[in-house]
């Protein structure tokens, strides 16, 4: 766990010791030395995400709940049309229909064309590539694409092509 952003309005500075906390077996966590007034809060736990990430809570408080749920994993390979590891390609995974305010990520494949992501809200996504970094404009619903369903401490594997 860790503080950010902290400050009179909790859009003020960023402390120059970063201040770190681990929860105890139950749960419970101490988190101290830091200013009076607001702040943003992150807990890190894997296979959990941590609710409501953007609130300002008062600092100092007491018997302060932070809510986590629980996520998986994706992990897979952006493929060339030929089949090979797409050494500088990329990859998008977004969910379907309206995405504004849903968790979506893009990134670059590691050098054997694999990606990891780590934490992923559970729910369906939708996967798409680039076998190349930039790839070409597409136009329309990419043939190429991969549905996948997070669930709850798993990691789903996912392999695609990029165009």
């Amino acid at each position: 766990m860790r503080a950010d952003s902290l400050g009179v309005d909790g859009r003020g500075y960023l402390l120059l010791d970063t201040r770190l906390t681990t929860s105890d077996a139950a749960g419970h966590y101490q988190l101290t030395g830091l200013p009076r007034g607001h702040g943003q809060l992150y807990a890190y736990g894997k296979s959990y995400l941590l609710l409501d990430v953007l609130k300002l809570r008062s600092i100092p408080s007491e018997n302060l709940t932070l809510h986590m749920t629980a996520a998986g994993a994706i992990k897979g390979r952006v493929l060339s049309k030929f089949g090979k590891p797409a050494t500088h390609g990329n990859v998008n995974i977004e969910p379907p229909g309206e995405k504004i305010g849903k968790w979506g990520a893009s990134g670059d494949t590691k050098a054997d064309g694999s990606f990891a992501f780590d934490n992923v809200p559970l729910g369906q996504y939708i996967v798409t590539a680039m076998a190349t970094n930039p790839g070409p404009a597409l136009r329309g619903k990419d043939p190429n694409a991969k549905t996948i369903t997070v669930k709850p401490g798993e990691t789903t594997r996912v392999d695609v092509t990029g165009r």
